[in-house]
């Protein structure tokens, strides 16, 4: 902070005069201590050029007498000009009491510090015209003044003490309401001081990674503030669950087909699936192996009988995710025309689950989704379906679709043609008997979000 200060100078050698001129203050002000050899007079200002003024006429300069401080209470200075003598006082009421006996007052010229960093000691010389009072931070200074007839007369004021520093108190705030961590840490007083944010488990930093501030004053707090990160586990499980019921009762719609039931081990397998297709979105595993080996080494004691795949999100917040994705997918496996609406409306499985997994990226949220059905009748492994599956030859165009074959000379693998690289879906159509499976690949219309179907 700056201020602009009037001072009125009064010199006592071979003149005397009054000289006014404005200057500025910073927030600490280093206090010149200036004597006047001929009167005996010791006198106080922060202005460089009221002291270089007061050189020039004689005065001798006796270095920094202390370091004010910007804010506080005041210290009035006070001119006696018959007598050419000055006086400083923090007392309103001696100030006016002066000014009624013909005192000049000259305003304030600096503050006292708040925090009582260093003593100013006042003392008064009964004997004197001209600097009867004197003011020092030097206790011995002042008993030696006290041992030759000078009067100790208290604490005029506090300086500042330049050693002095200040506690900054660093609070981690969650949104919940959580302190996540508090430290307080010793900084210089009146010195800058950047305090850094942390990095907190589910949570998520609001605003600048950095603050600065000036330790001006003991205790500053710095706040950083987190919001909490949303459990994205527990919202996938929400929304696989939503999705499910919105398959069944499209199913009893539809057709007047049972409810599929849930089934823990297809939920845990299609789990893993979904992390999958973030990886690879096609009906292979990353690693090249076959979709229905996620469910099997899950403990799925039935037959997997096909899946369905897509992804939906984006530039959508988490309020979207949770309310809308589940819906917004399952419609658009209901209206596509690749083979996803038909297995939904499988009569082949009695129990399934829909793997969800969420992603965040450049603020928006993705959601992959896994549909696949099983029936409980039937072993995944019996003689009769032994699982056969090719990789695609590219991964980029789903072109291969695979079946479980229940005997290789009564199951065929037949693949379609596309027309159009970019719009090539899967689609499979899951067989009322184990024993006639085929797998069948279509060409699918344009749709403007990612499925597949196998």
């Amino acid at each position: 902070m700056k201020r602009k200060v009037w001072l009125g100078l009064g010199l006592s050698l071979s003149f005397s005069a009054m000289v006014a001129f404005s200057v500025e203050g910073d927030a600490a002000q280093t206090m010149h201590r200036m004597y006047n050899p001929n009167s005996g007079e010791h006198f106080y200002t922060a202005n460089g050029i009221e002291k270089d003024i007061l050189v020039r006429a004689g005065w001798n300069y006796e270095g920094t007498g202390w370091t004010a401080p910007d804010t506080g209470p005041n210290v009035y200075r006070m001119y006696n000009a018959n007598a050419g003598d000055h006086h400083y006082t923090m007392n309103p009421a001696e100030k006016d009491m002066l000014v009624r006996v013909g005192w000049n007052y000259e305003g304030v010229g600096w503050k006292t510090d708040d925090y009582n960093g260093v003593a100013l000691h006042r003392l008064y010389d009964p004997n004197a015209k001209a600097g009867s009072h004197h003011y020092t931070t030097n206790a011995g200074e002042r008993d030696s003044l006290a041992t030759i007839g000078w009067r100790k007369e208290g604490l005029g004021w506090y300086g500042m003490n330049p050693n002095q520093k200040f506690n900054v108190k660093i609070v981690h705030k969650g949104s919940d309401g959580k302190t996540l961590n508090q430290e307080t840490v010793s900084v210089a007083r009146d010195s800058n001081f950047t305090a850094r944010a942390k990095s907190f488990n589910d949570y998520r930093l609001n605003g600048n990674d950095s603050q600065t501030i000036k330790a001006d004053t003991d205790n500053k707090t710095v706040t950083f503030t987190y919001k909490k990160k949303e459990d994205l586990n527990a919202i996938a499980n929400n929304v696989s669950r939503d999705a499910l019921n919105i398959i069944n009762e499209f199913r009893r719609t539809e057709k007047g087909l049972p409810a599929l039931a849930h089934n823990a081990f297809l939920q845990k397998g299609t789990n893993v699936r979904a992390k999958e297709i973030e990886q690879r979105f096609a009906h292979v595993r990353p690693n090249g192996g076959s979709i229905y080996d996620a469910v099997y080494d899950a403990g799925y004691p039935g037959f997997a009988t096909g899946e369905n795949i897509g992804m939906f999100g984006g530039n959508y917040s988490i309020e979207d995710i949770k309310n809308n994705s589940a819906k917004s997918l399952v419609d658009i496996w209901k209206s596509s025309t690749s083979g996803h609406r038909e297995y939904l409306l499988t009569d082949e499985s009695d129990e399934a689950a829909v793997g969800v997994y969420i992603t965040e990226k450049d603020g928006g949220y993705y959601v992959w989704f896994v549909f696949m059905a099983g029936n409980s009748g039937i072993a995944p492994y019996s003689q009769d379906n032994i699982v056969t599956e090719e990789p695609q030859s590219n991964l980029e165009e789903y072109n291969m679709i695979e079946e479980p074959q229940s005997n290789p000379e009564e199951s065929q693998i037949i693949e379609e043609p596309q027309s159009d690289s970019e719009e090539k879906q899967i689609i499979e159509k899951p067989q009322a008997n184990p024993e006639e499976n085929q797998t069948v690949e279509e060409q699918s219309s344009e749709e403007e979000v990612s499925l597949d179907n196998e």
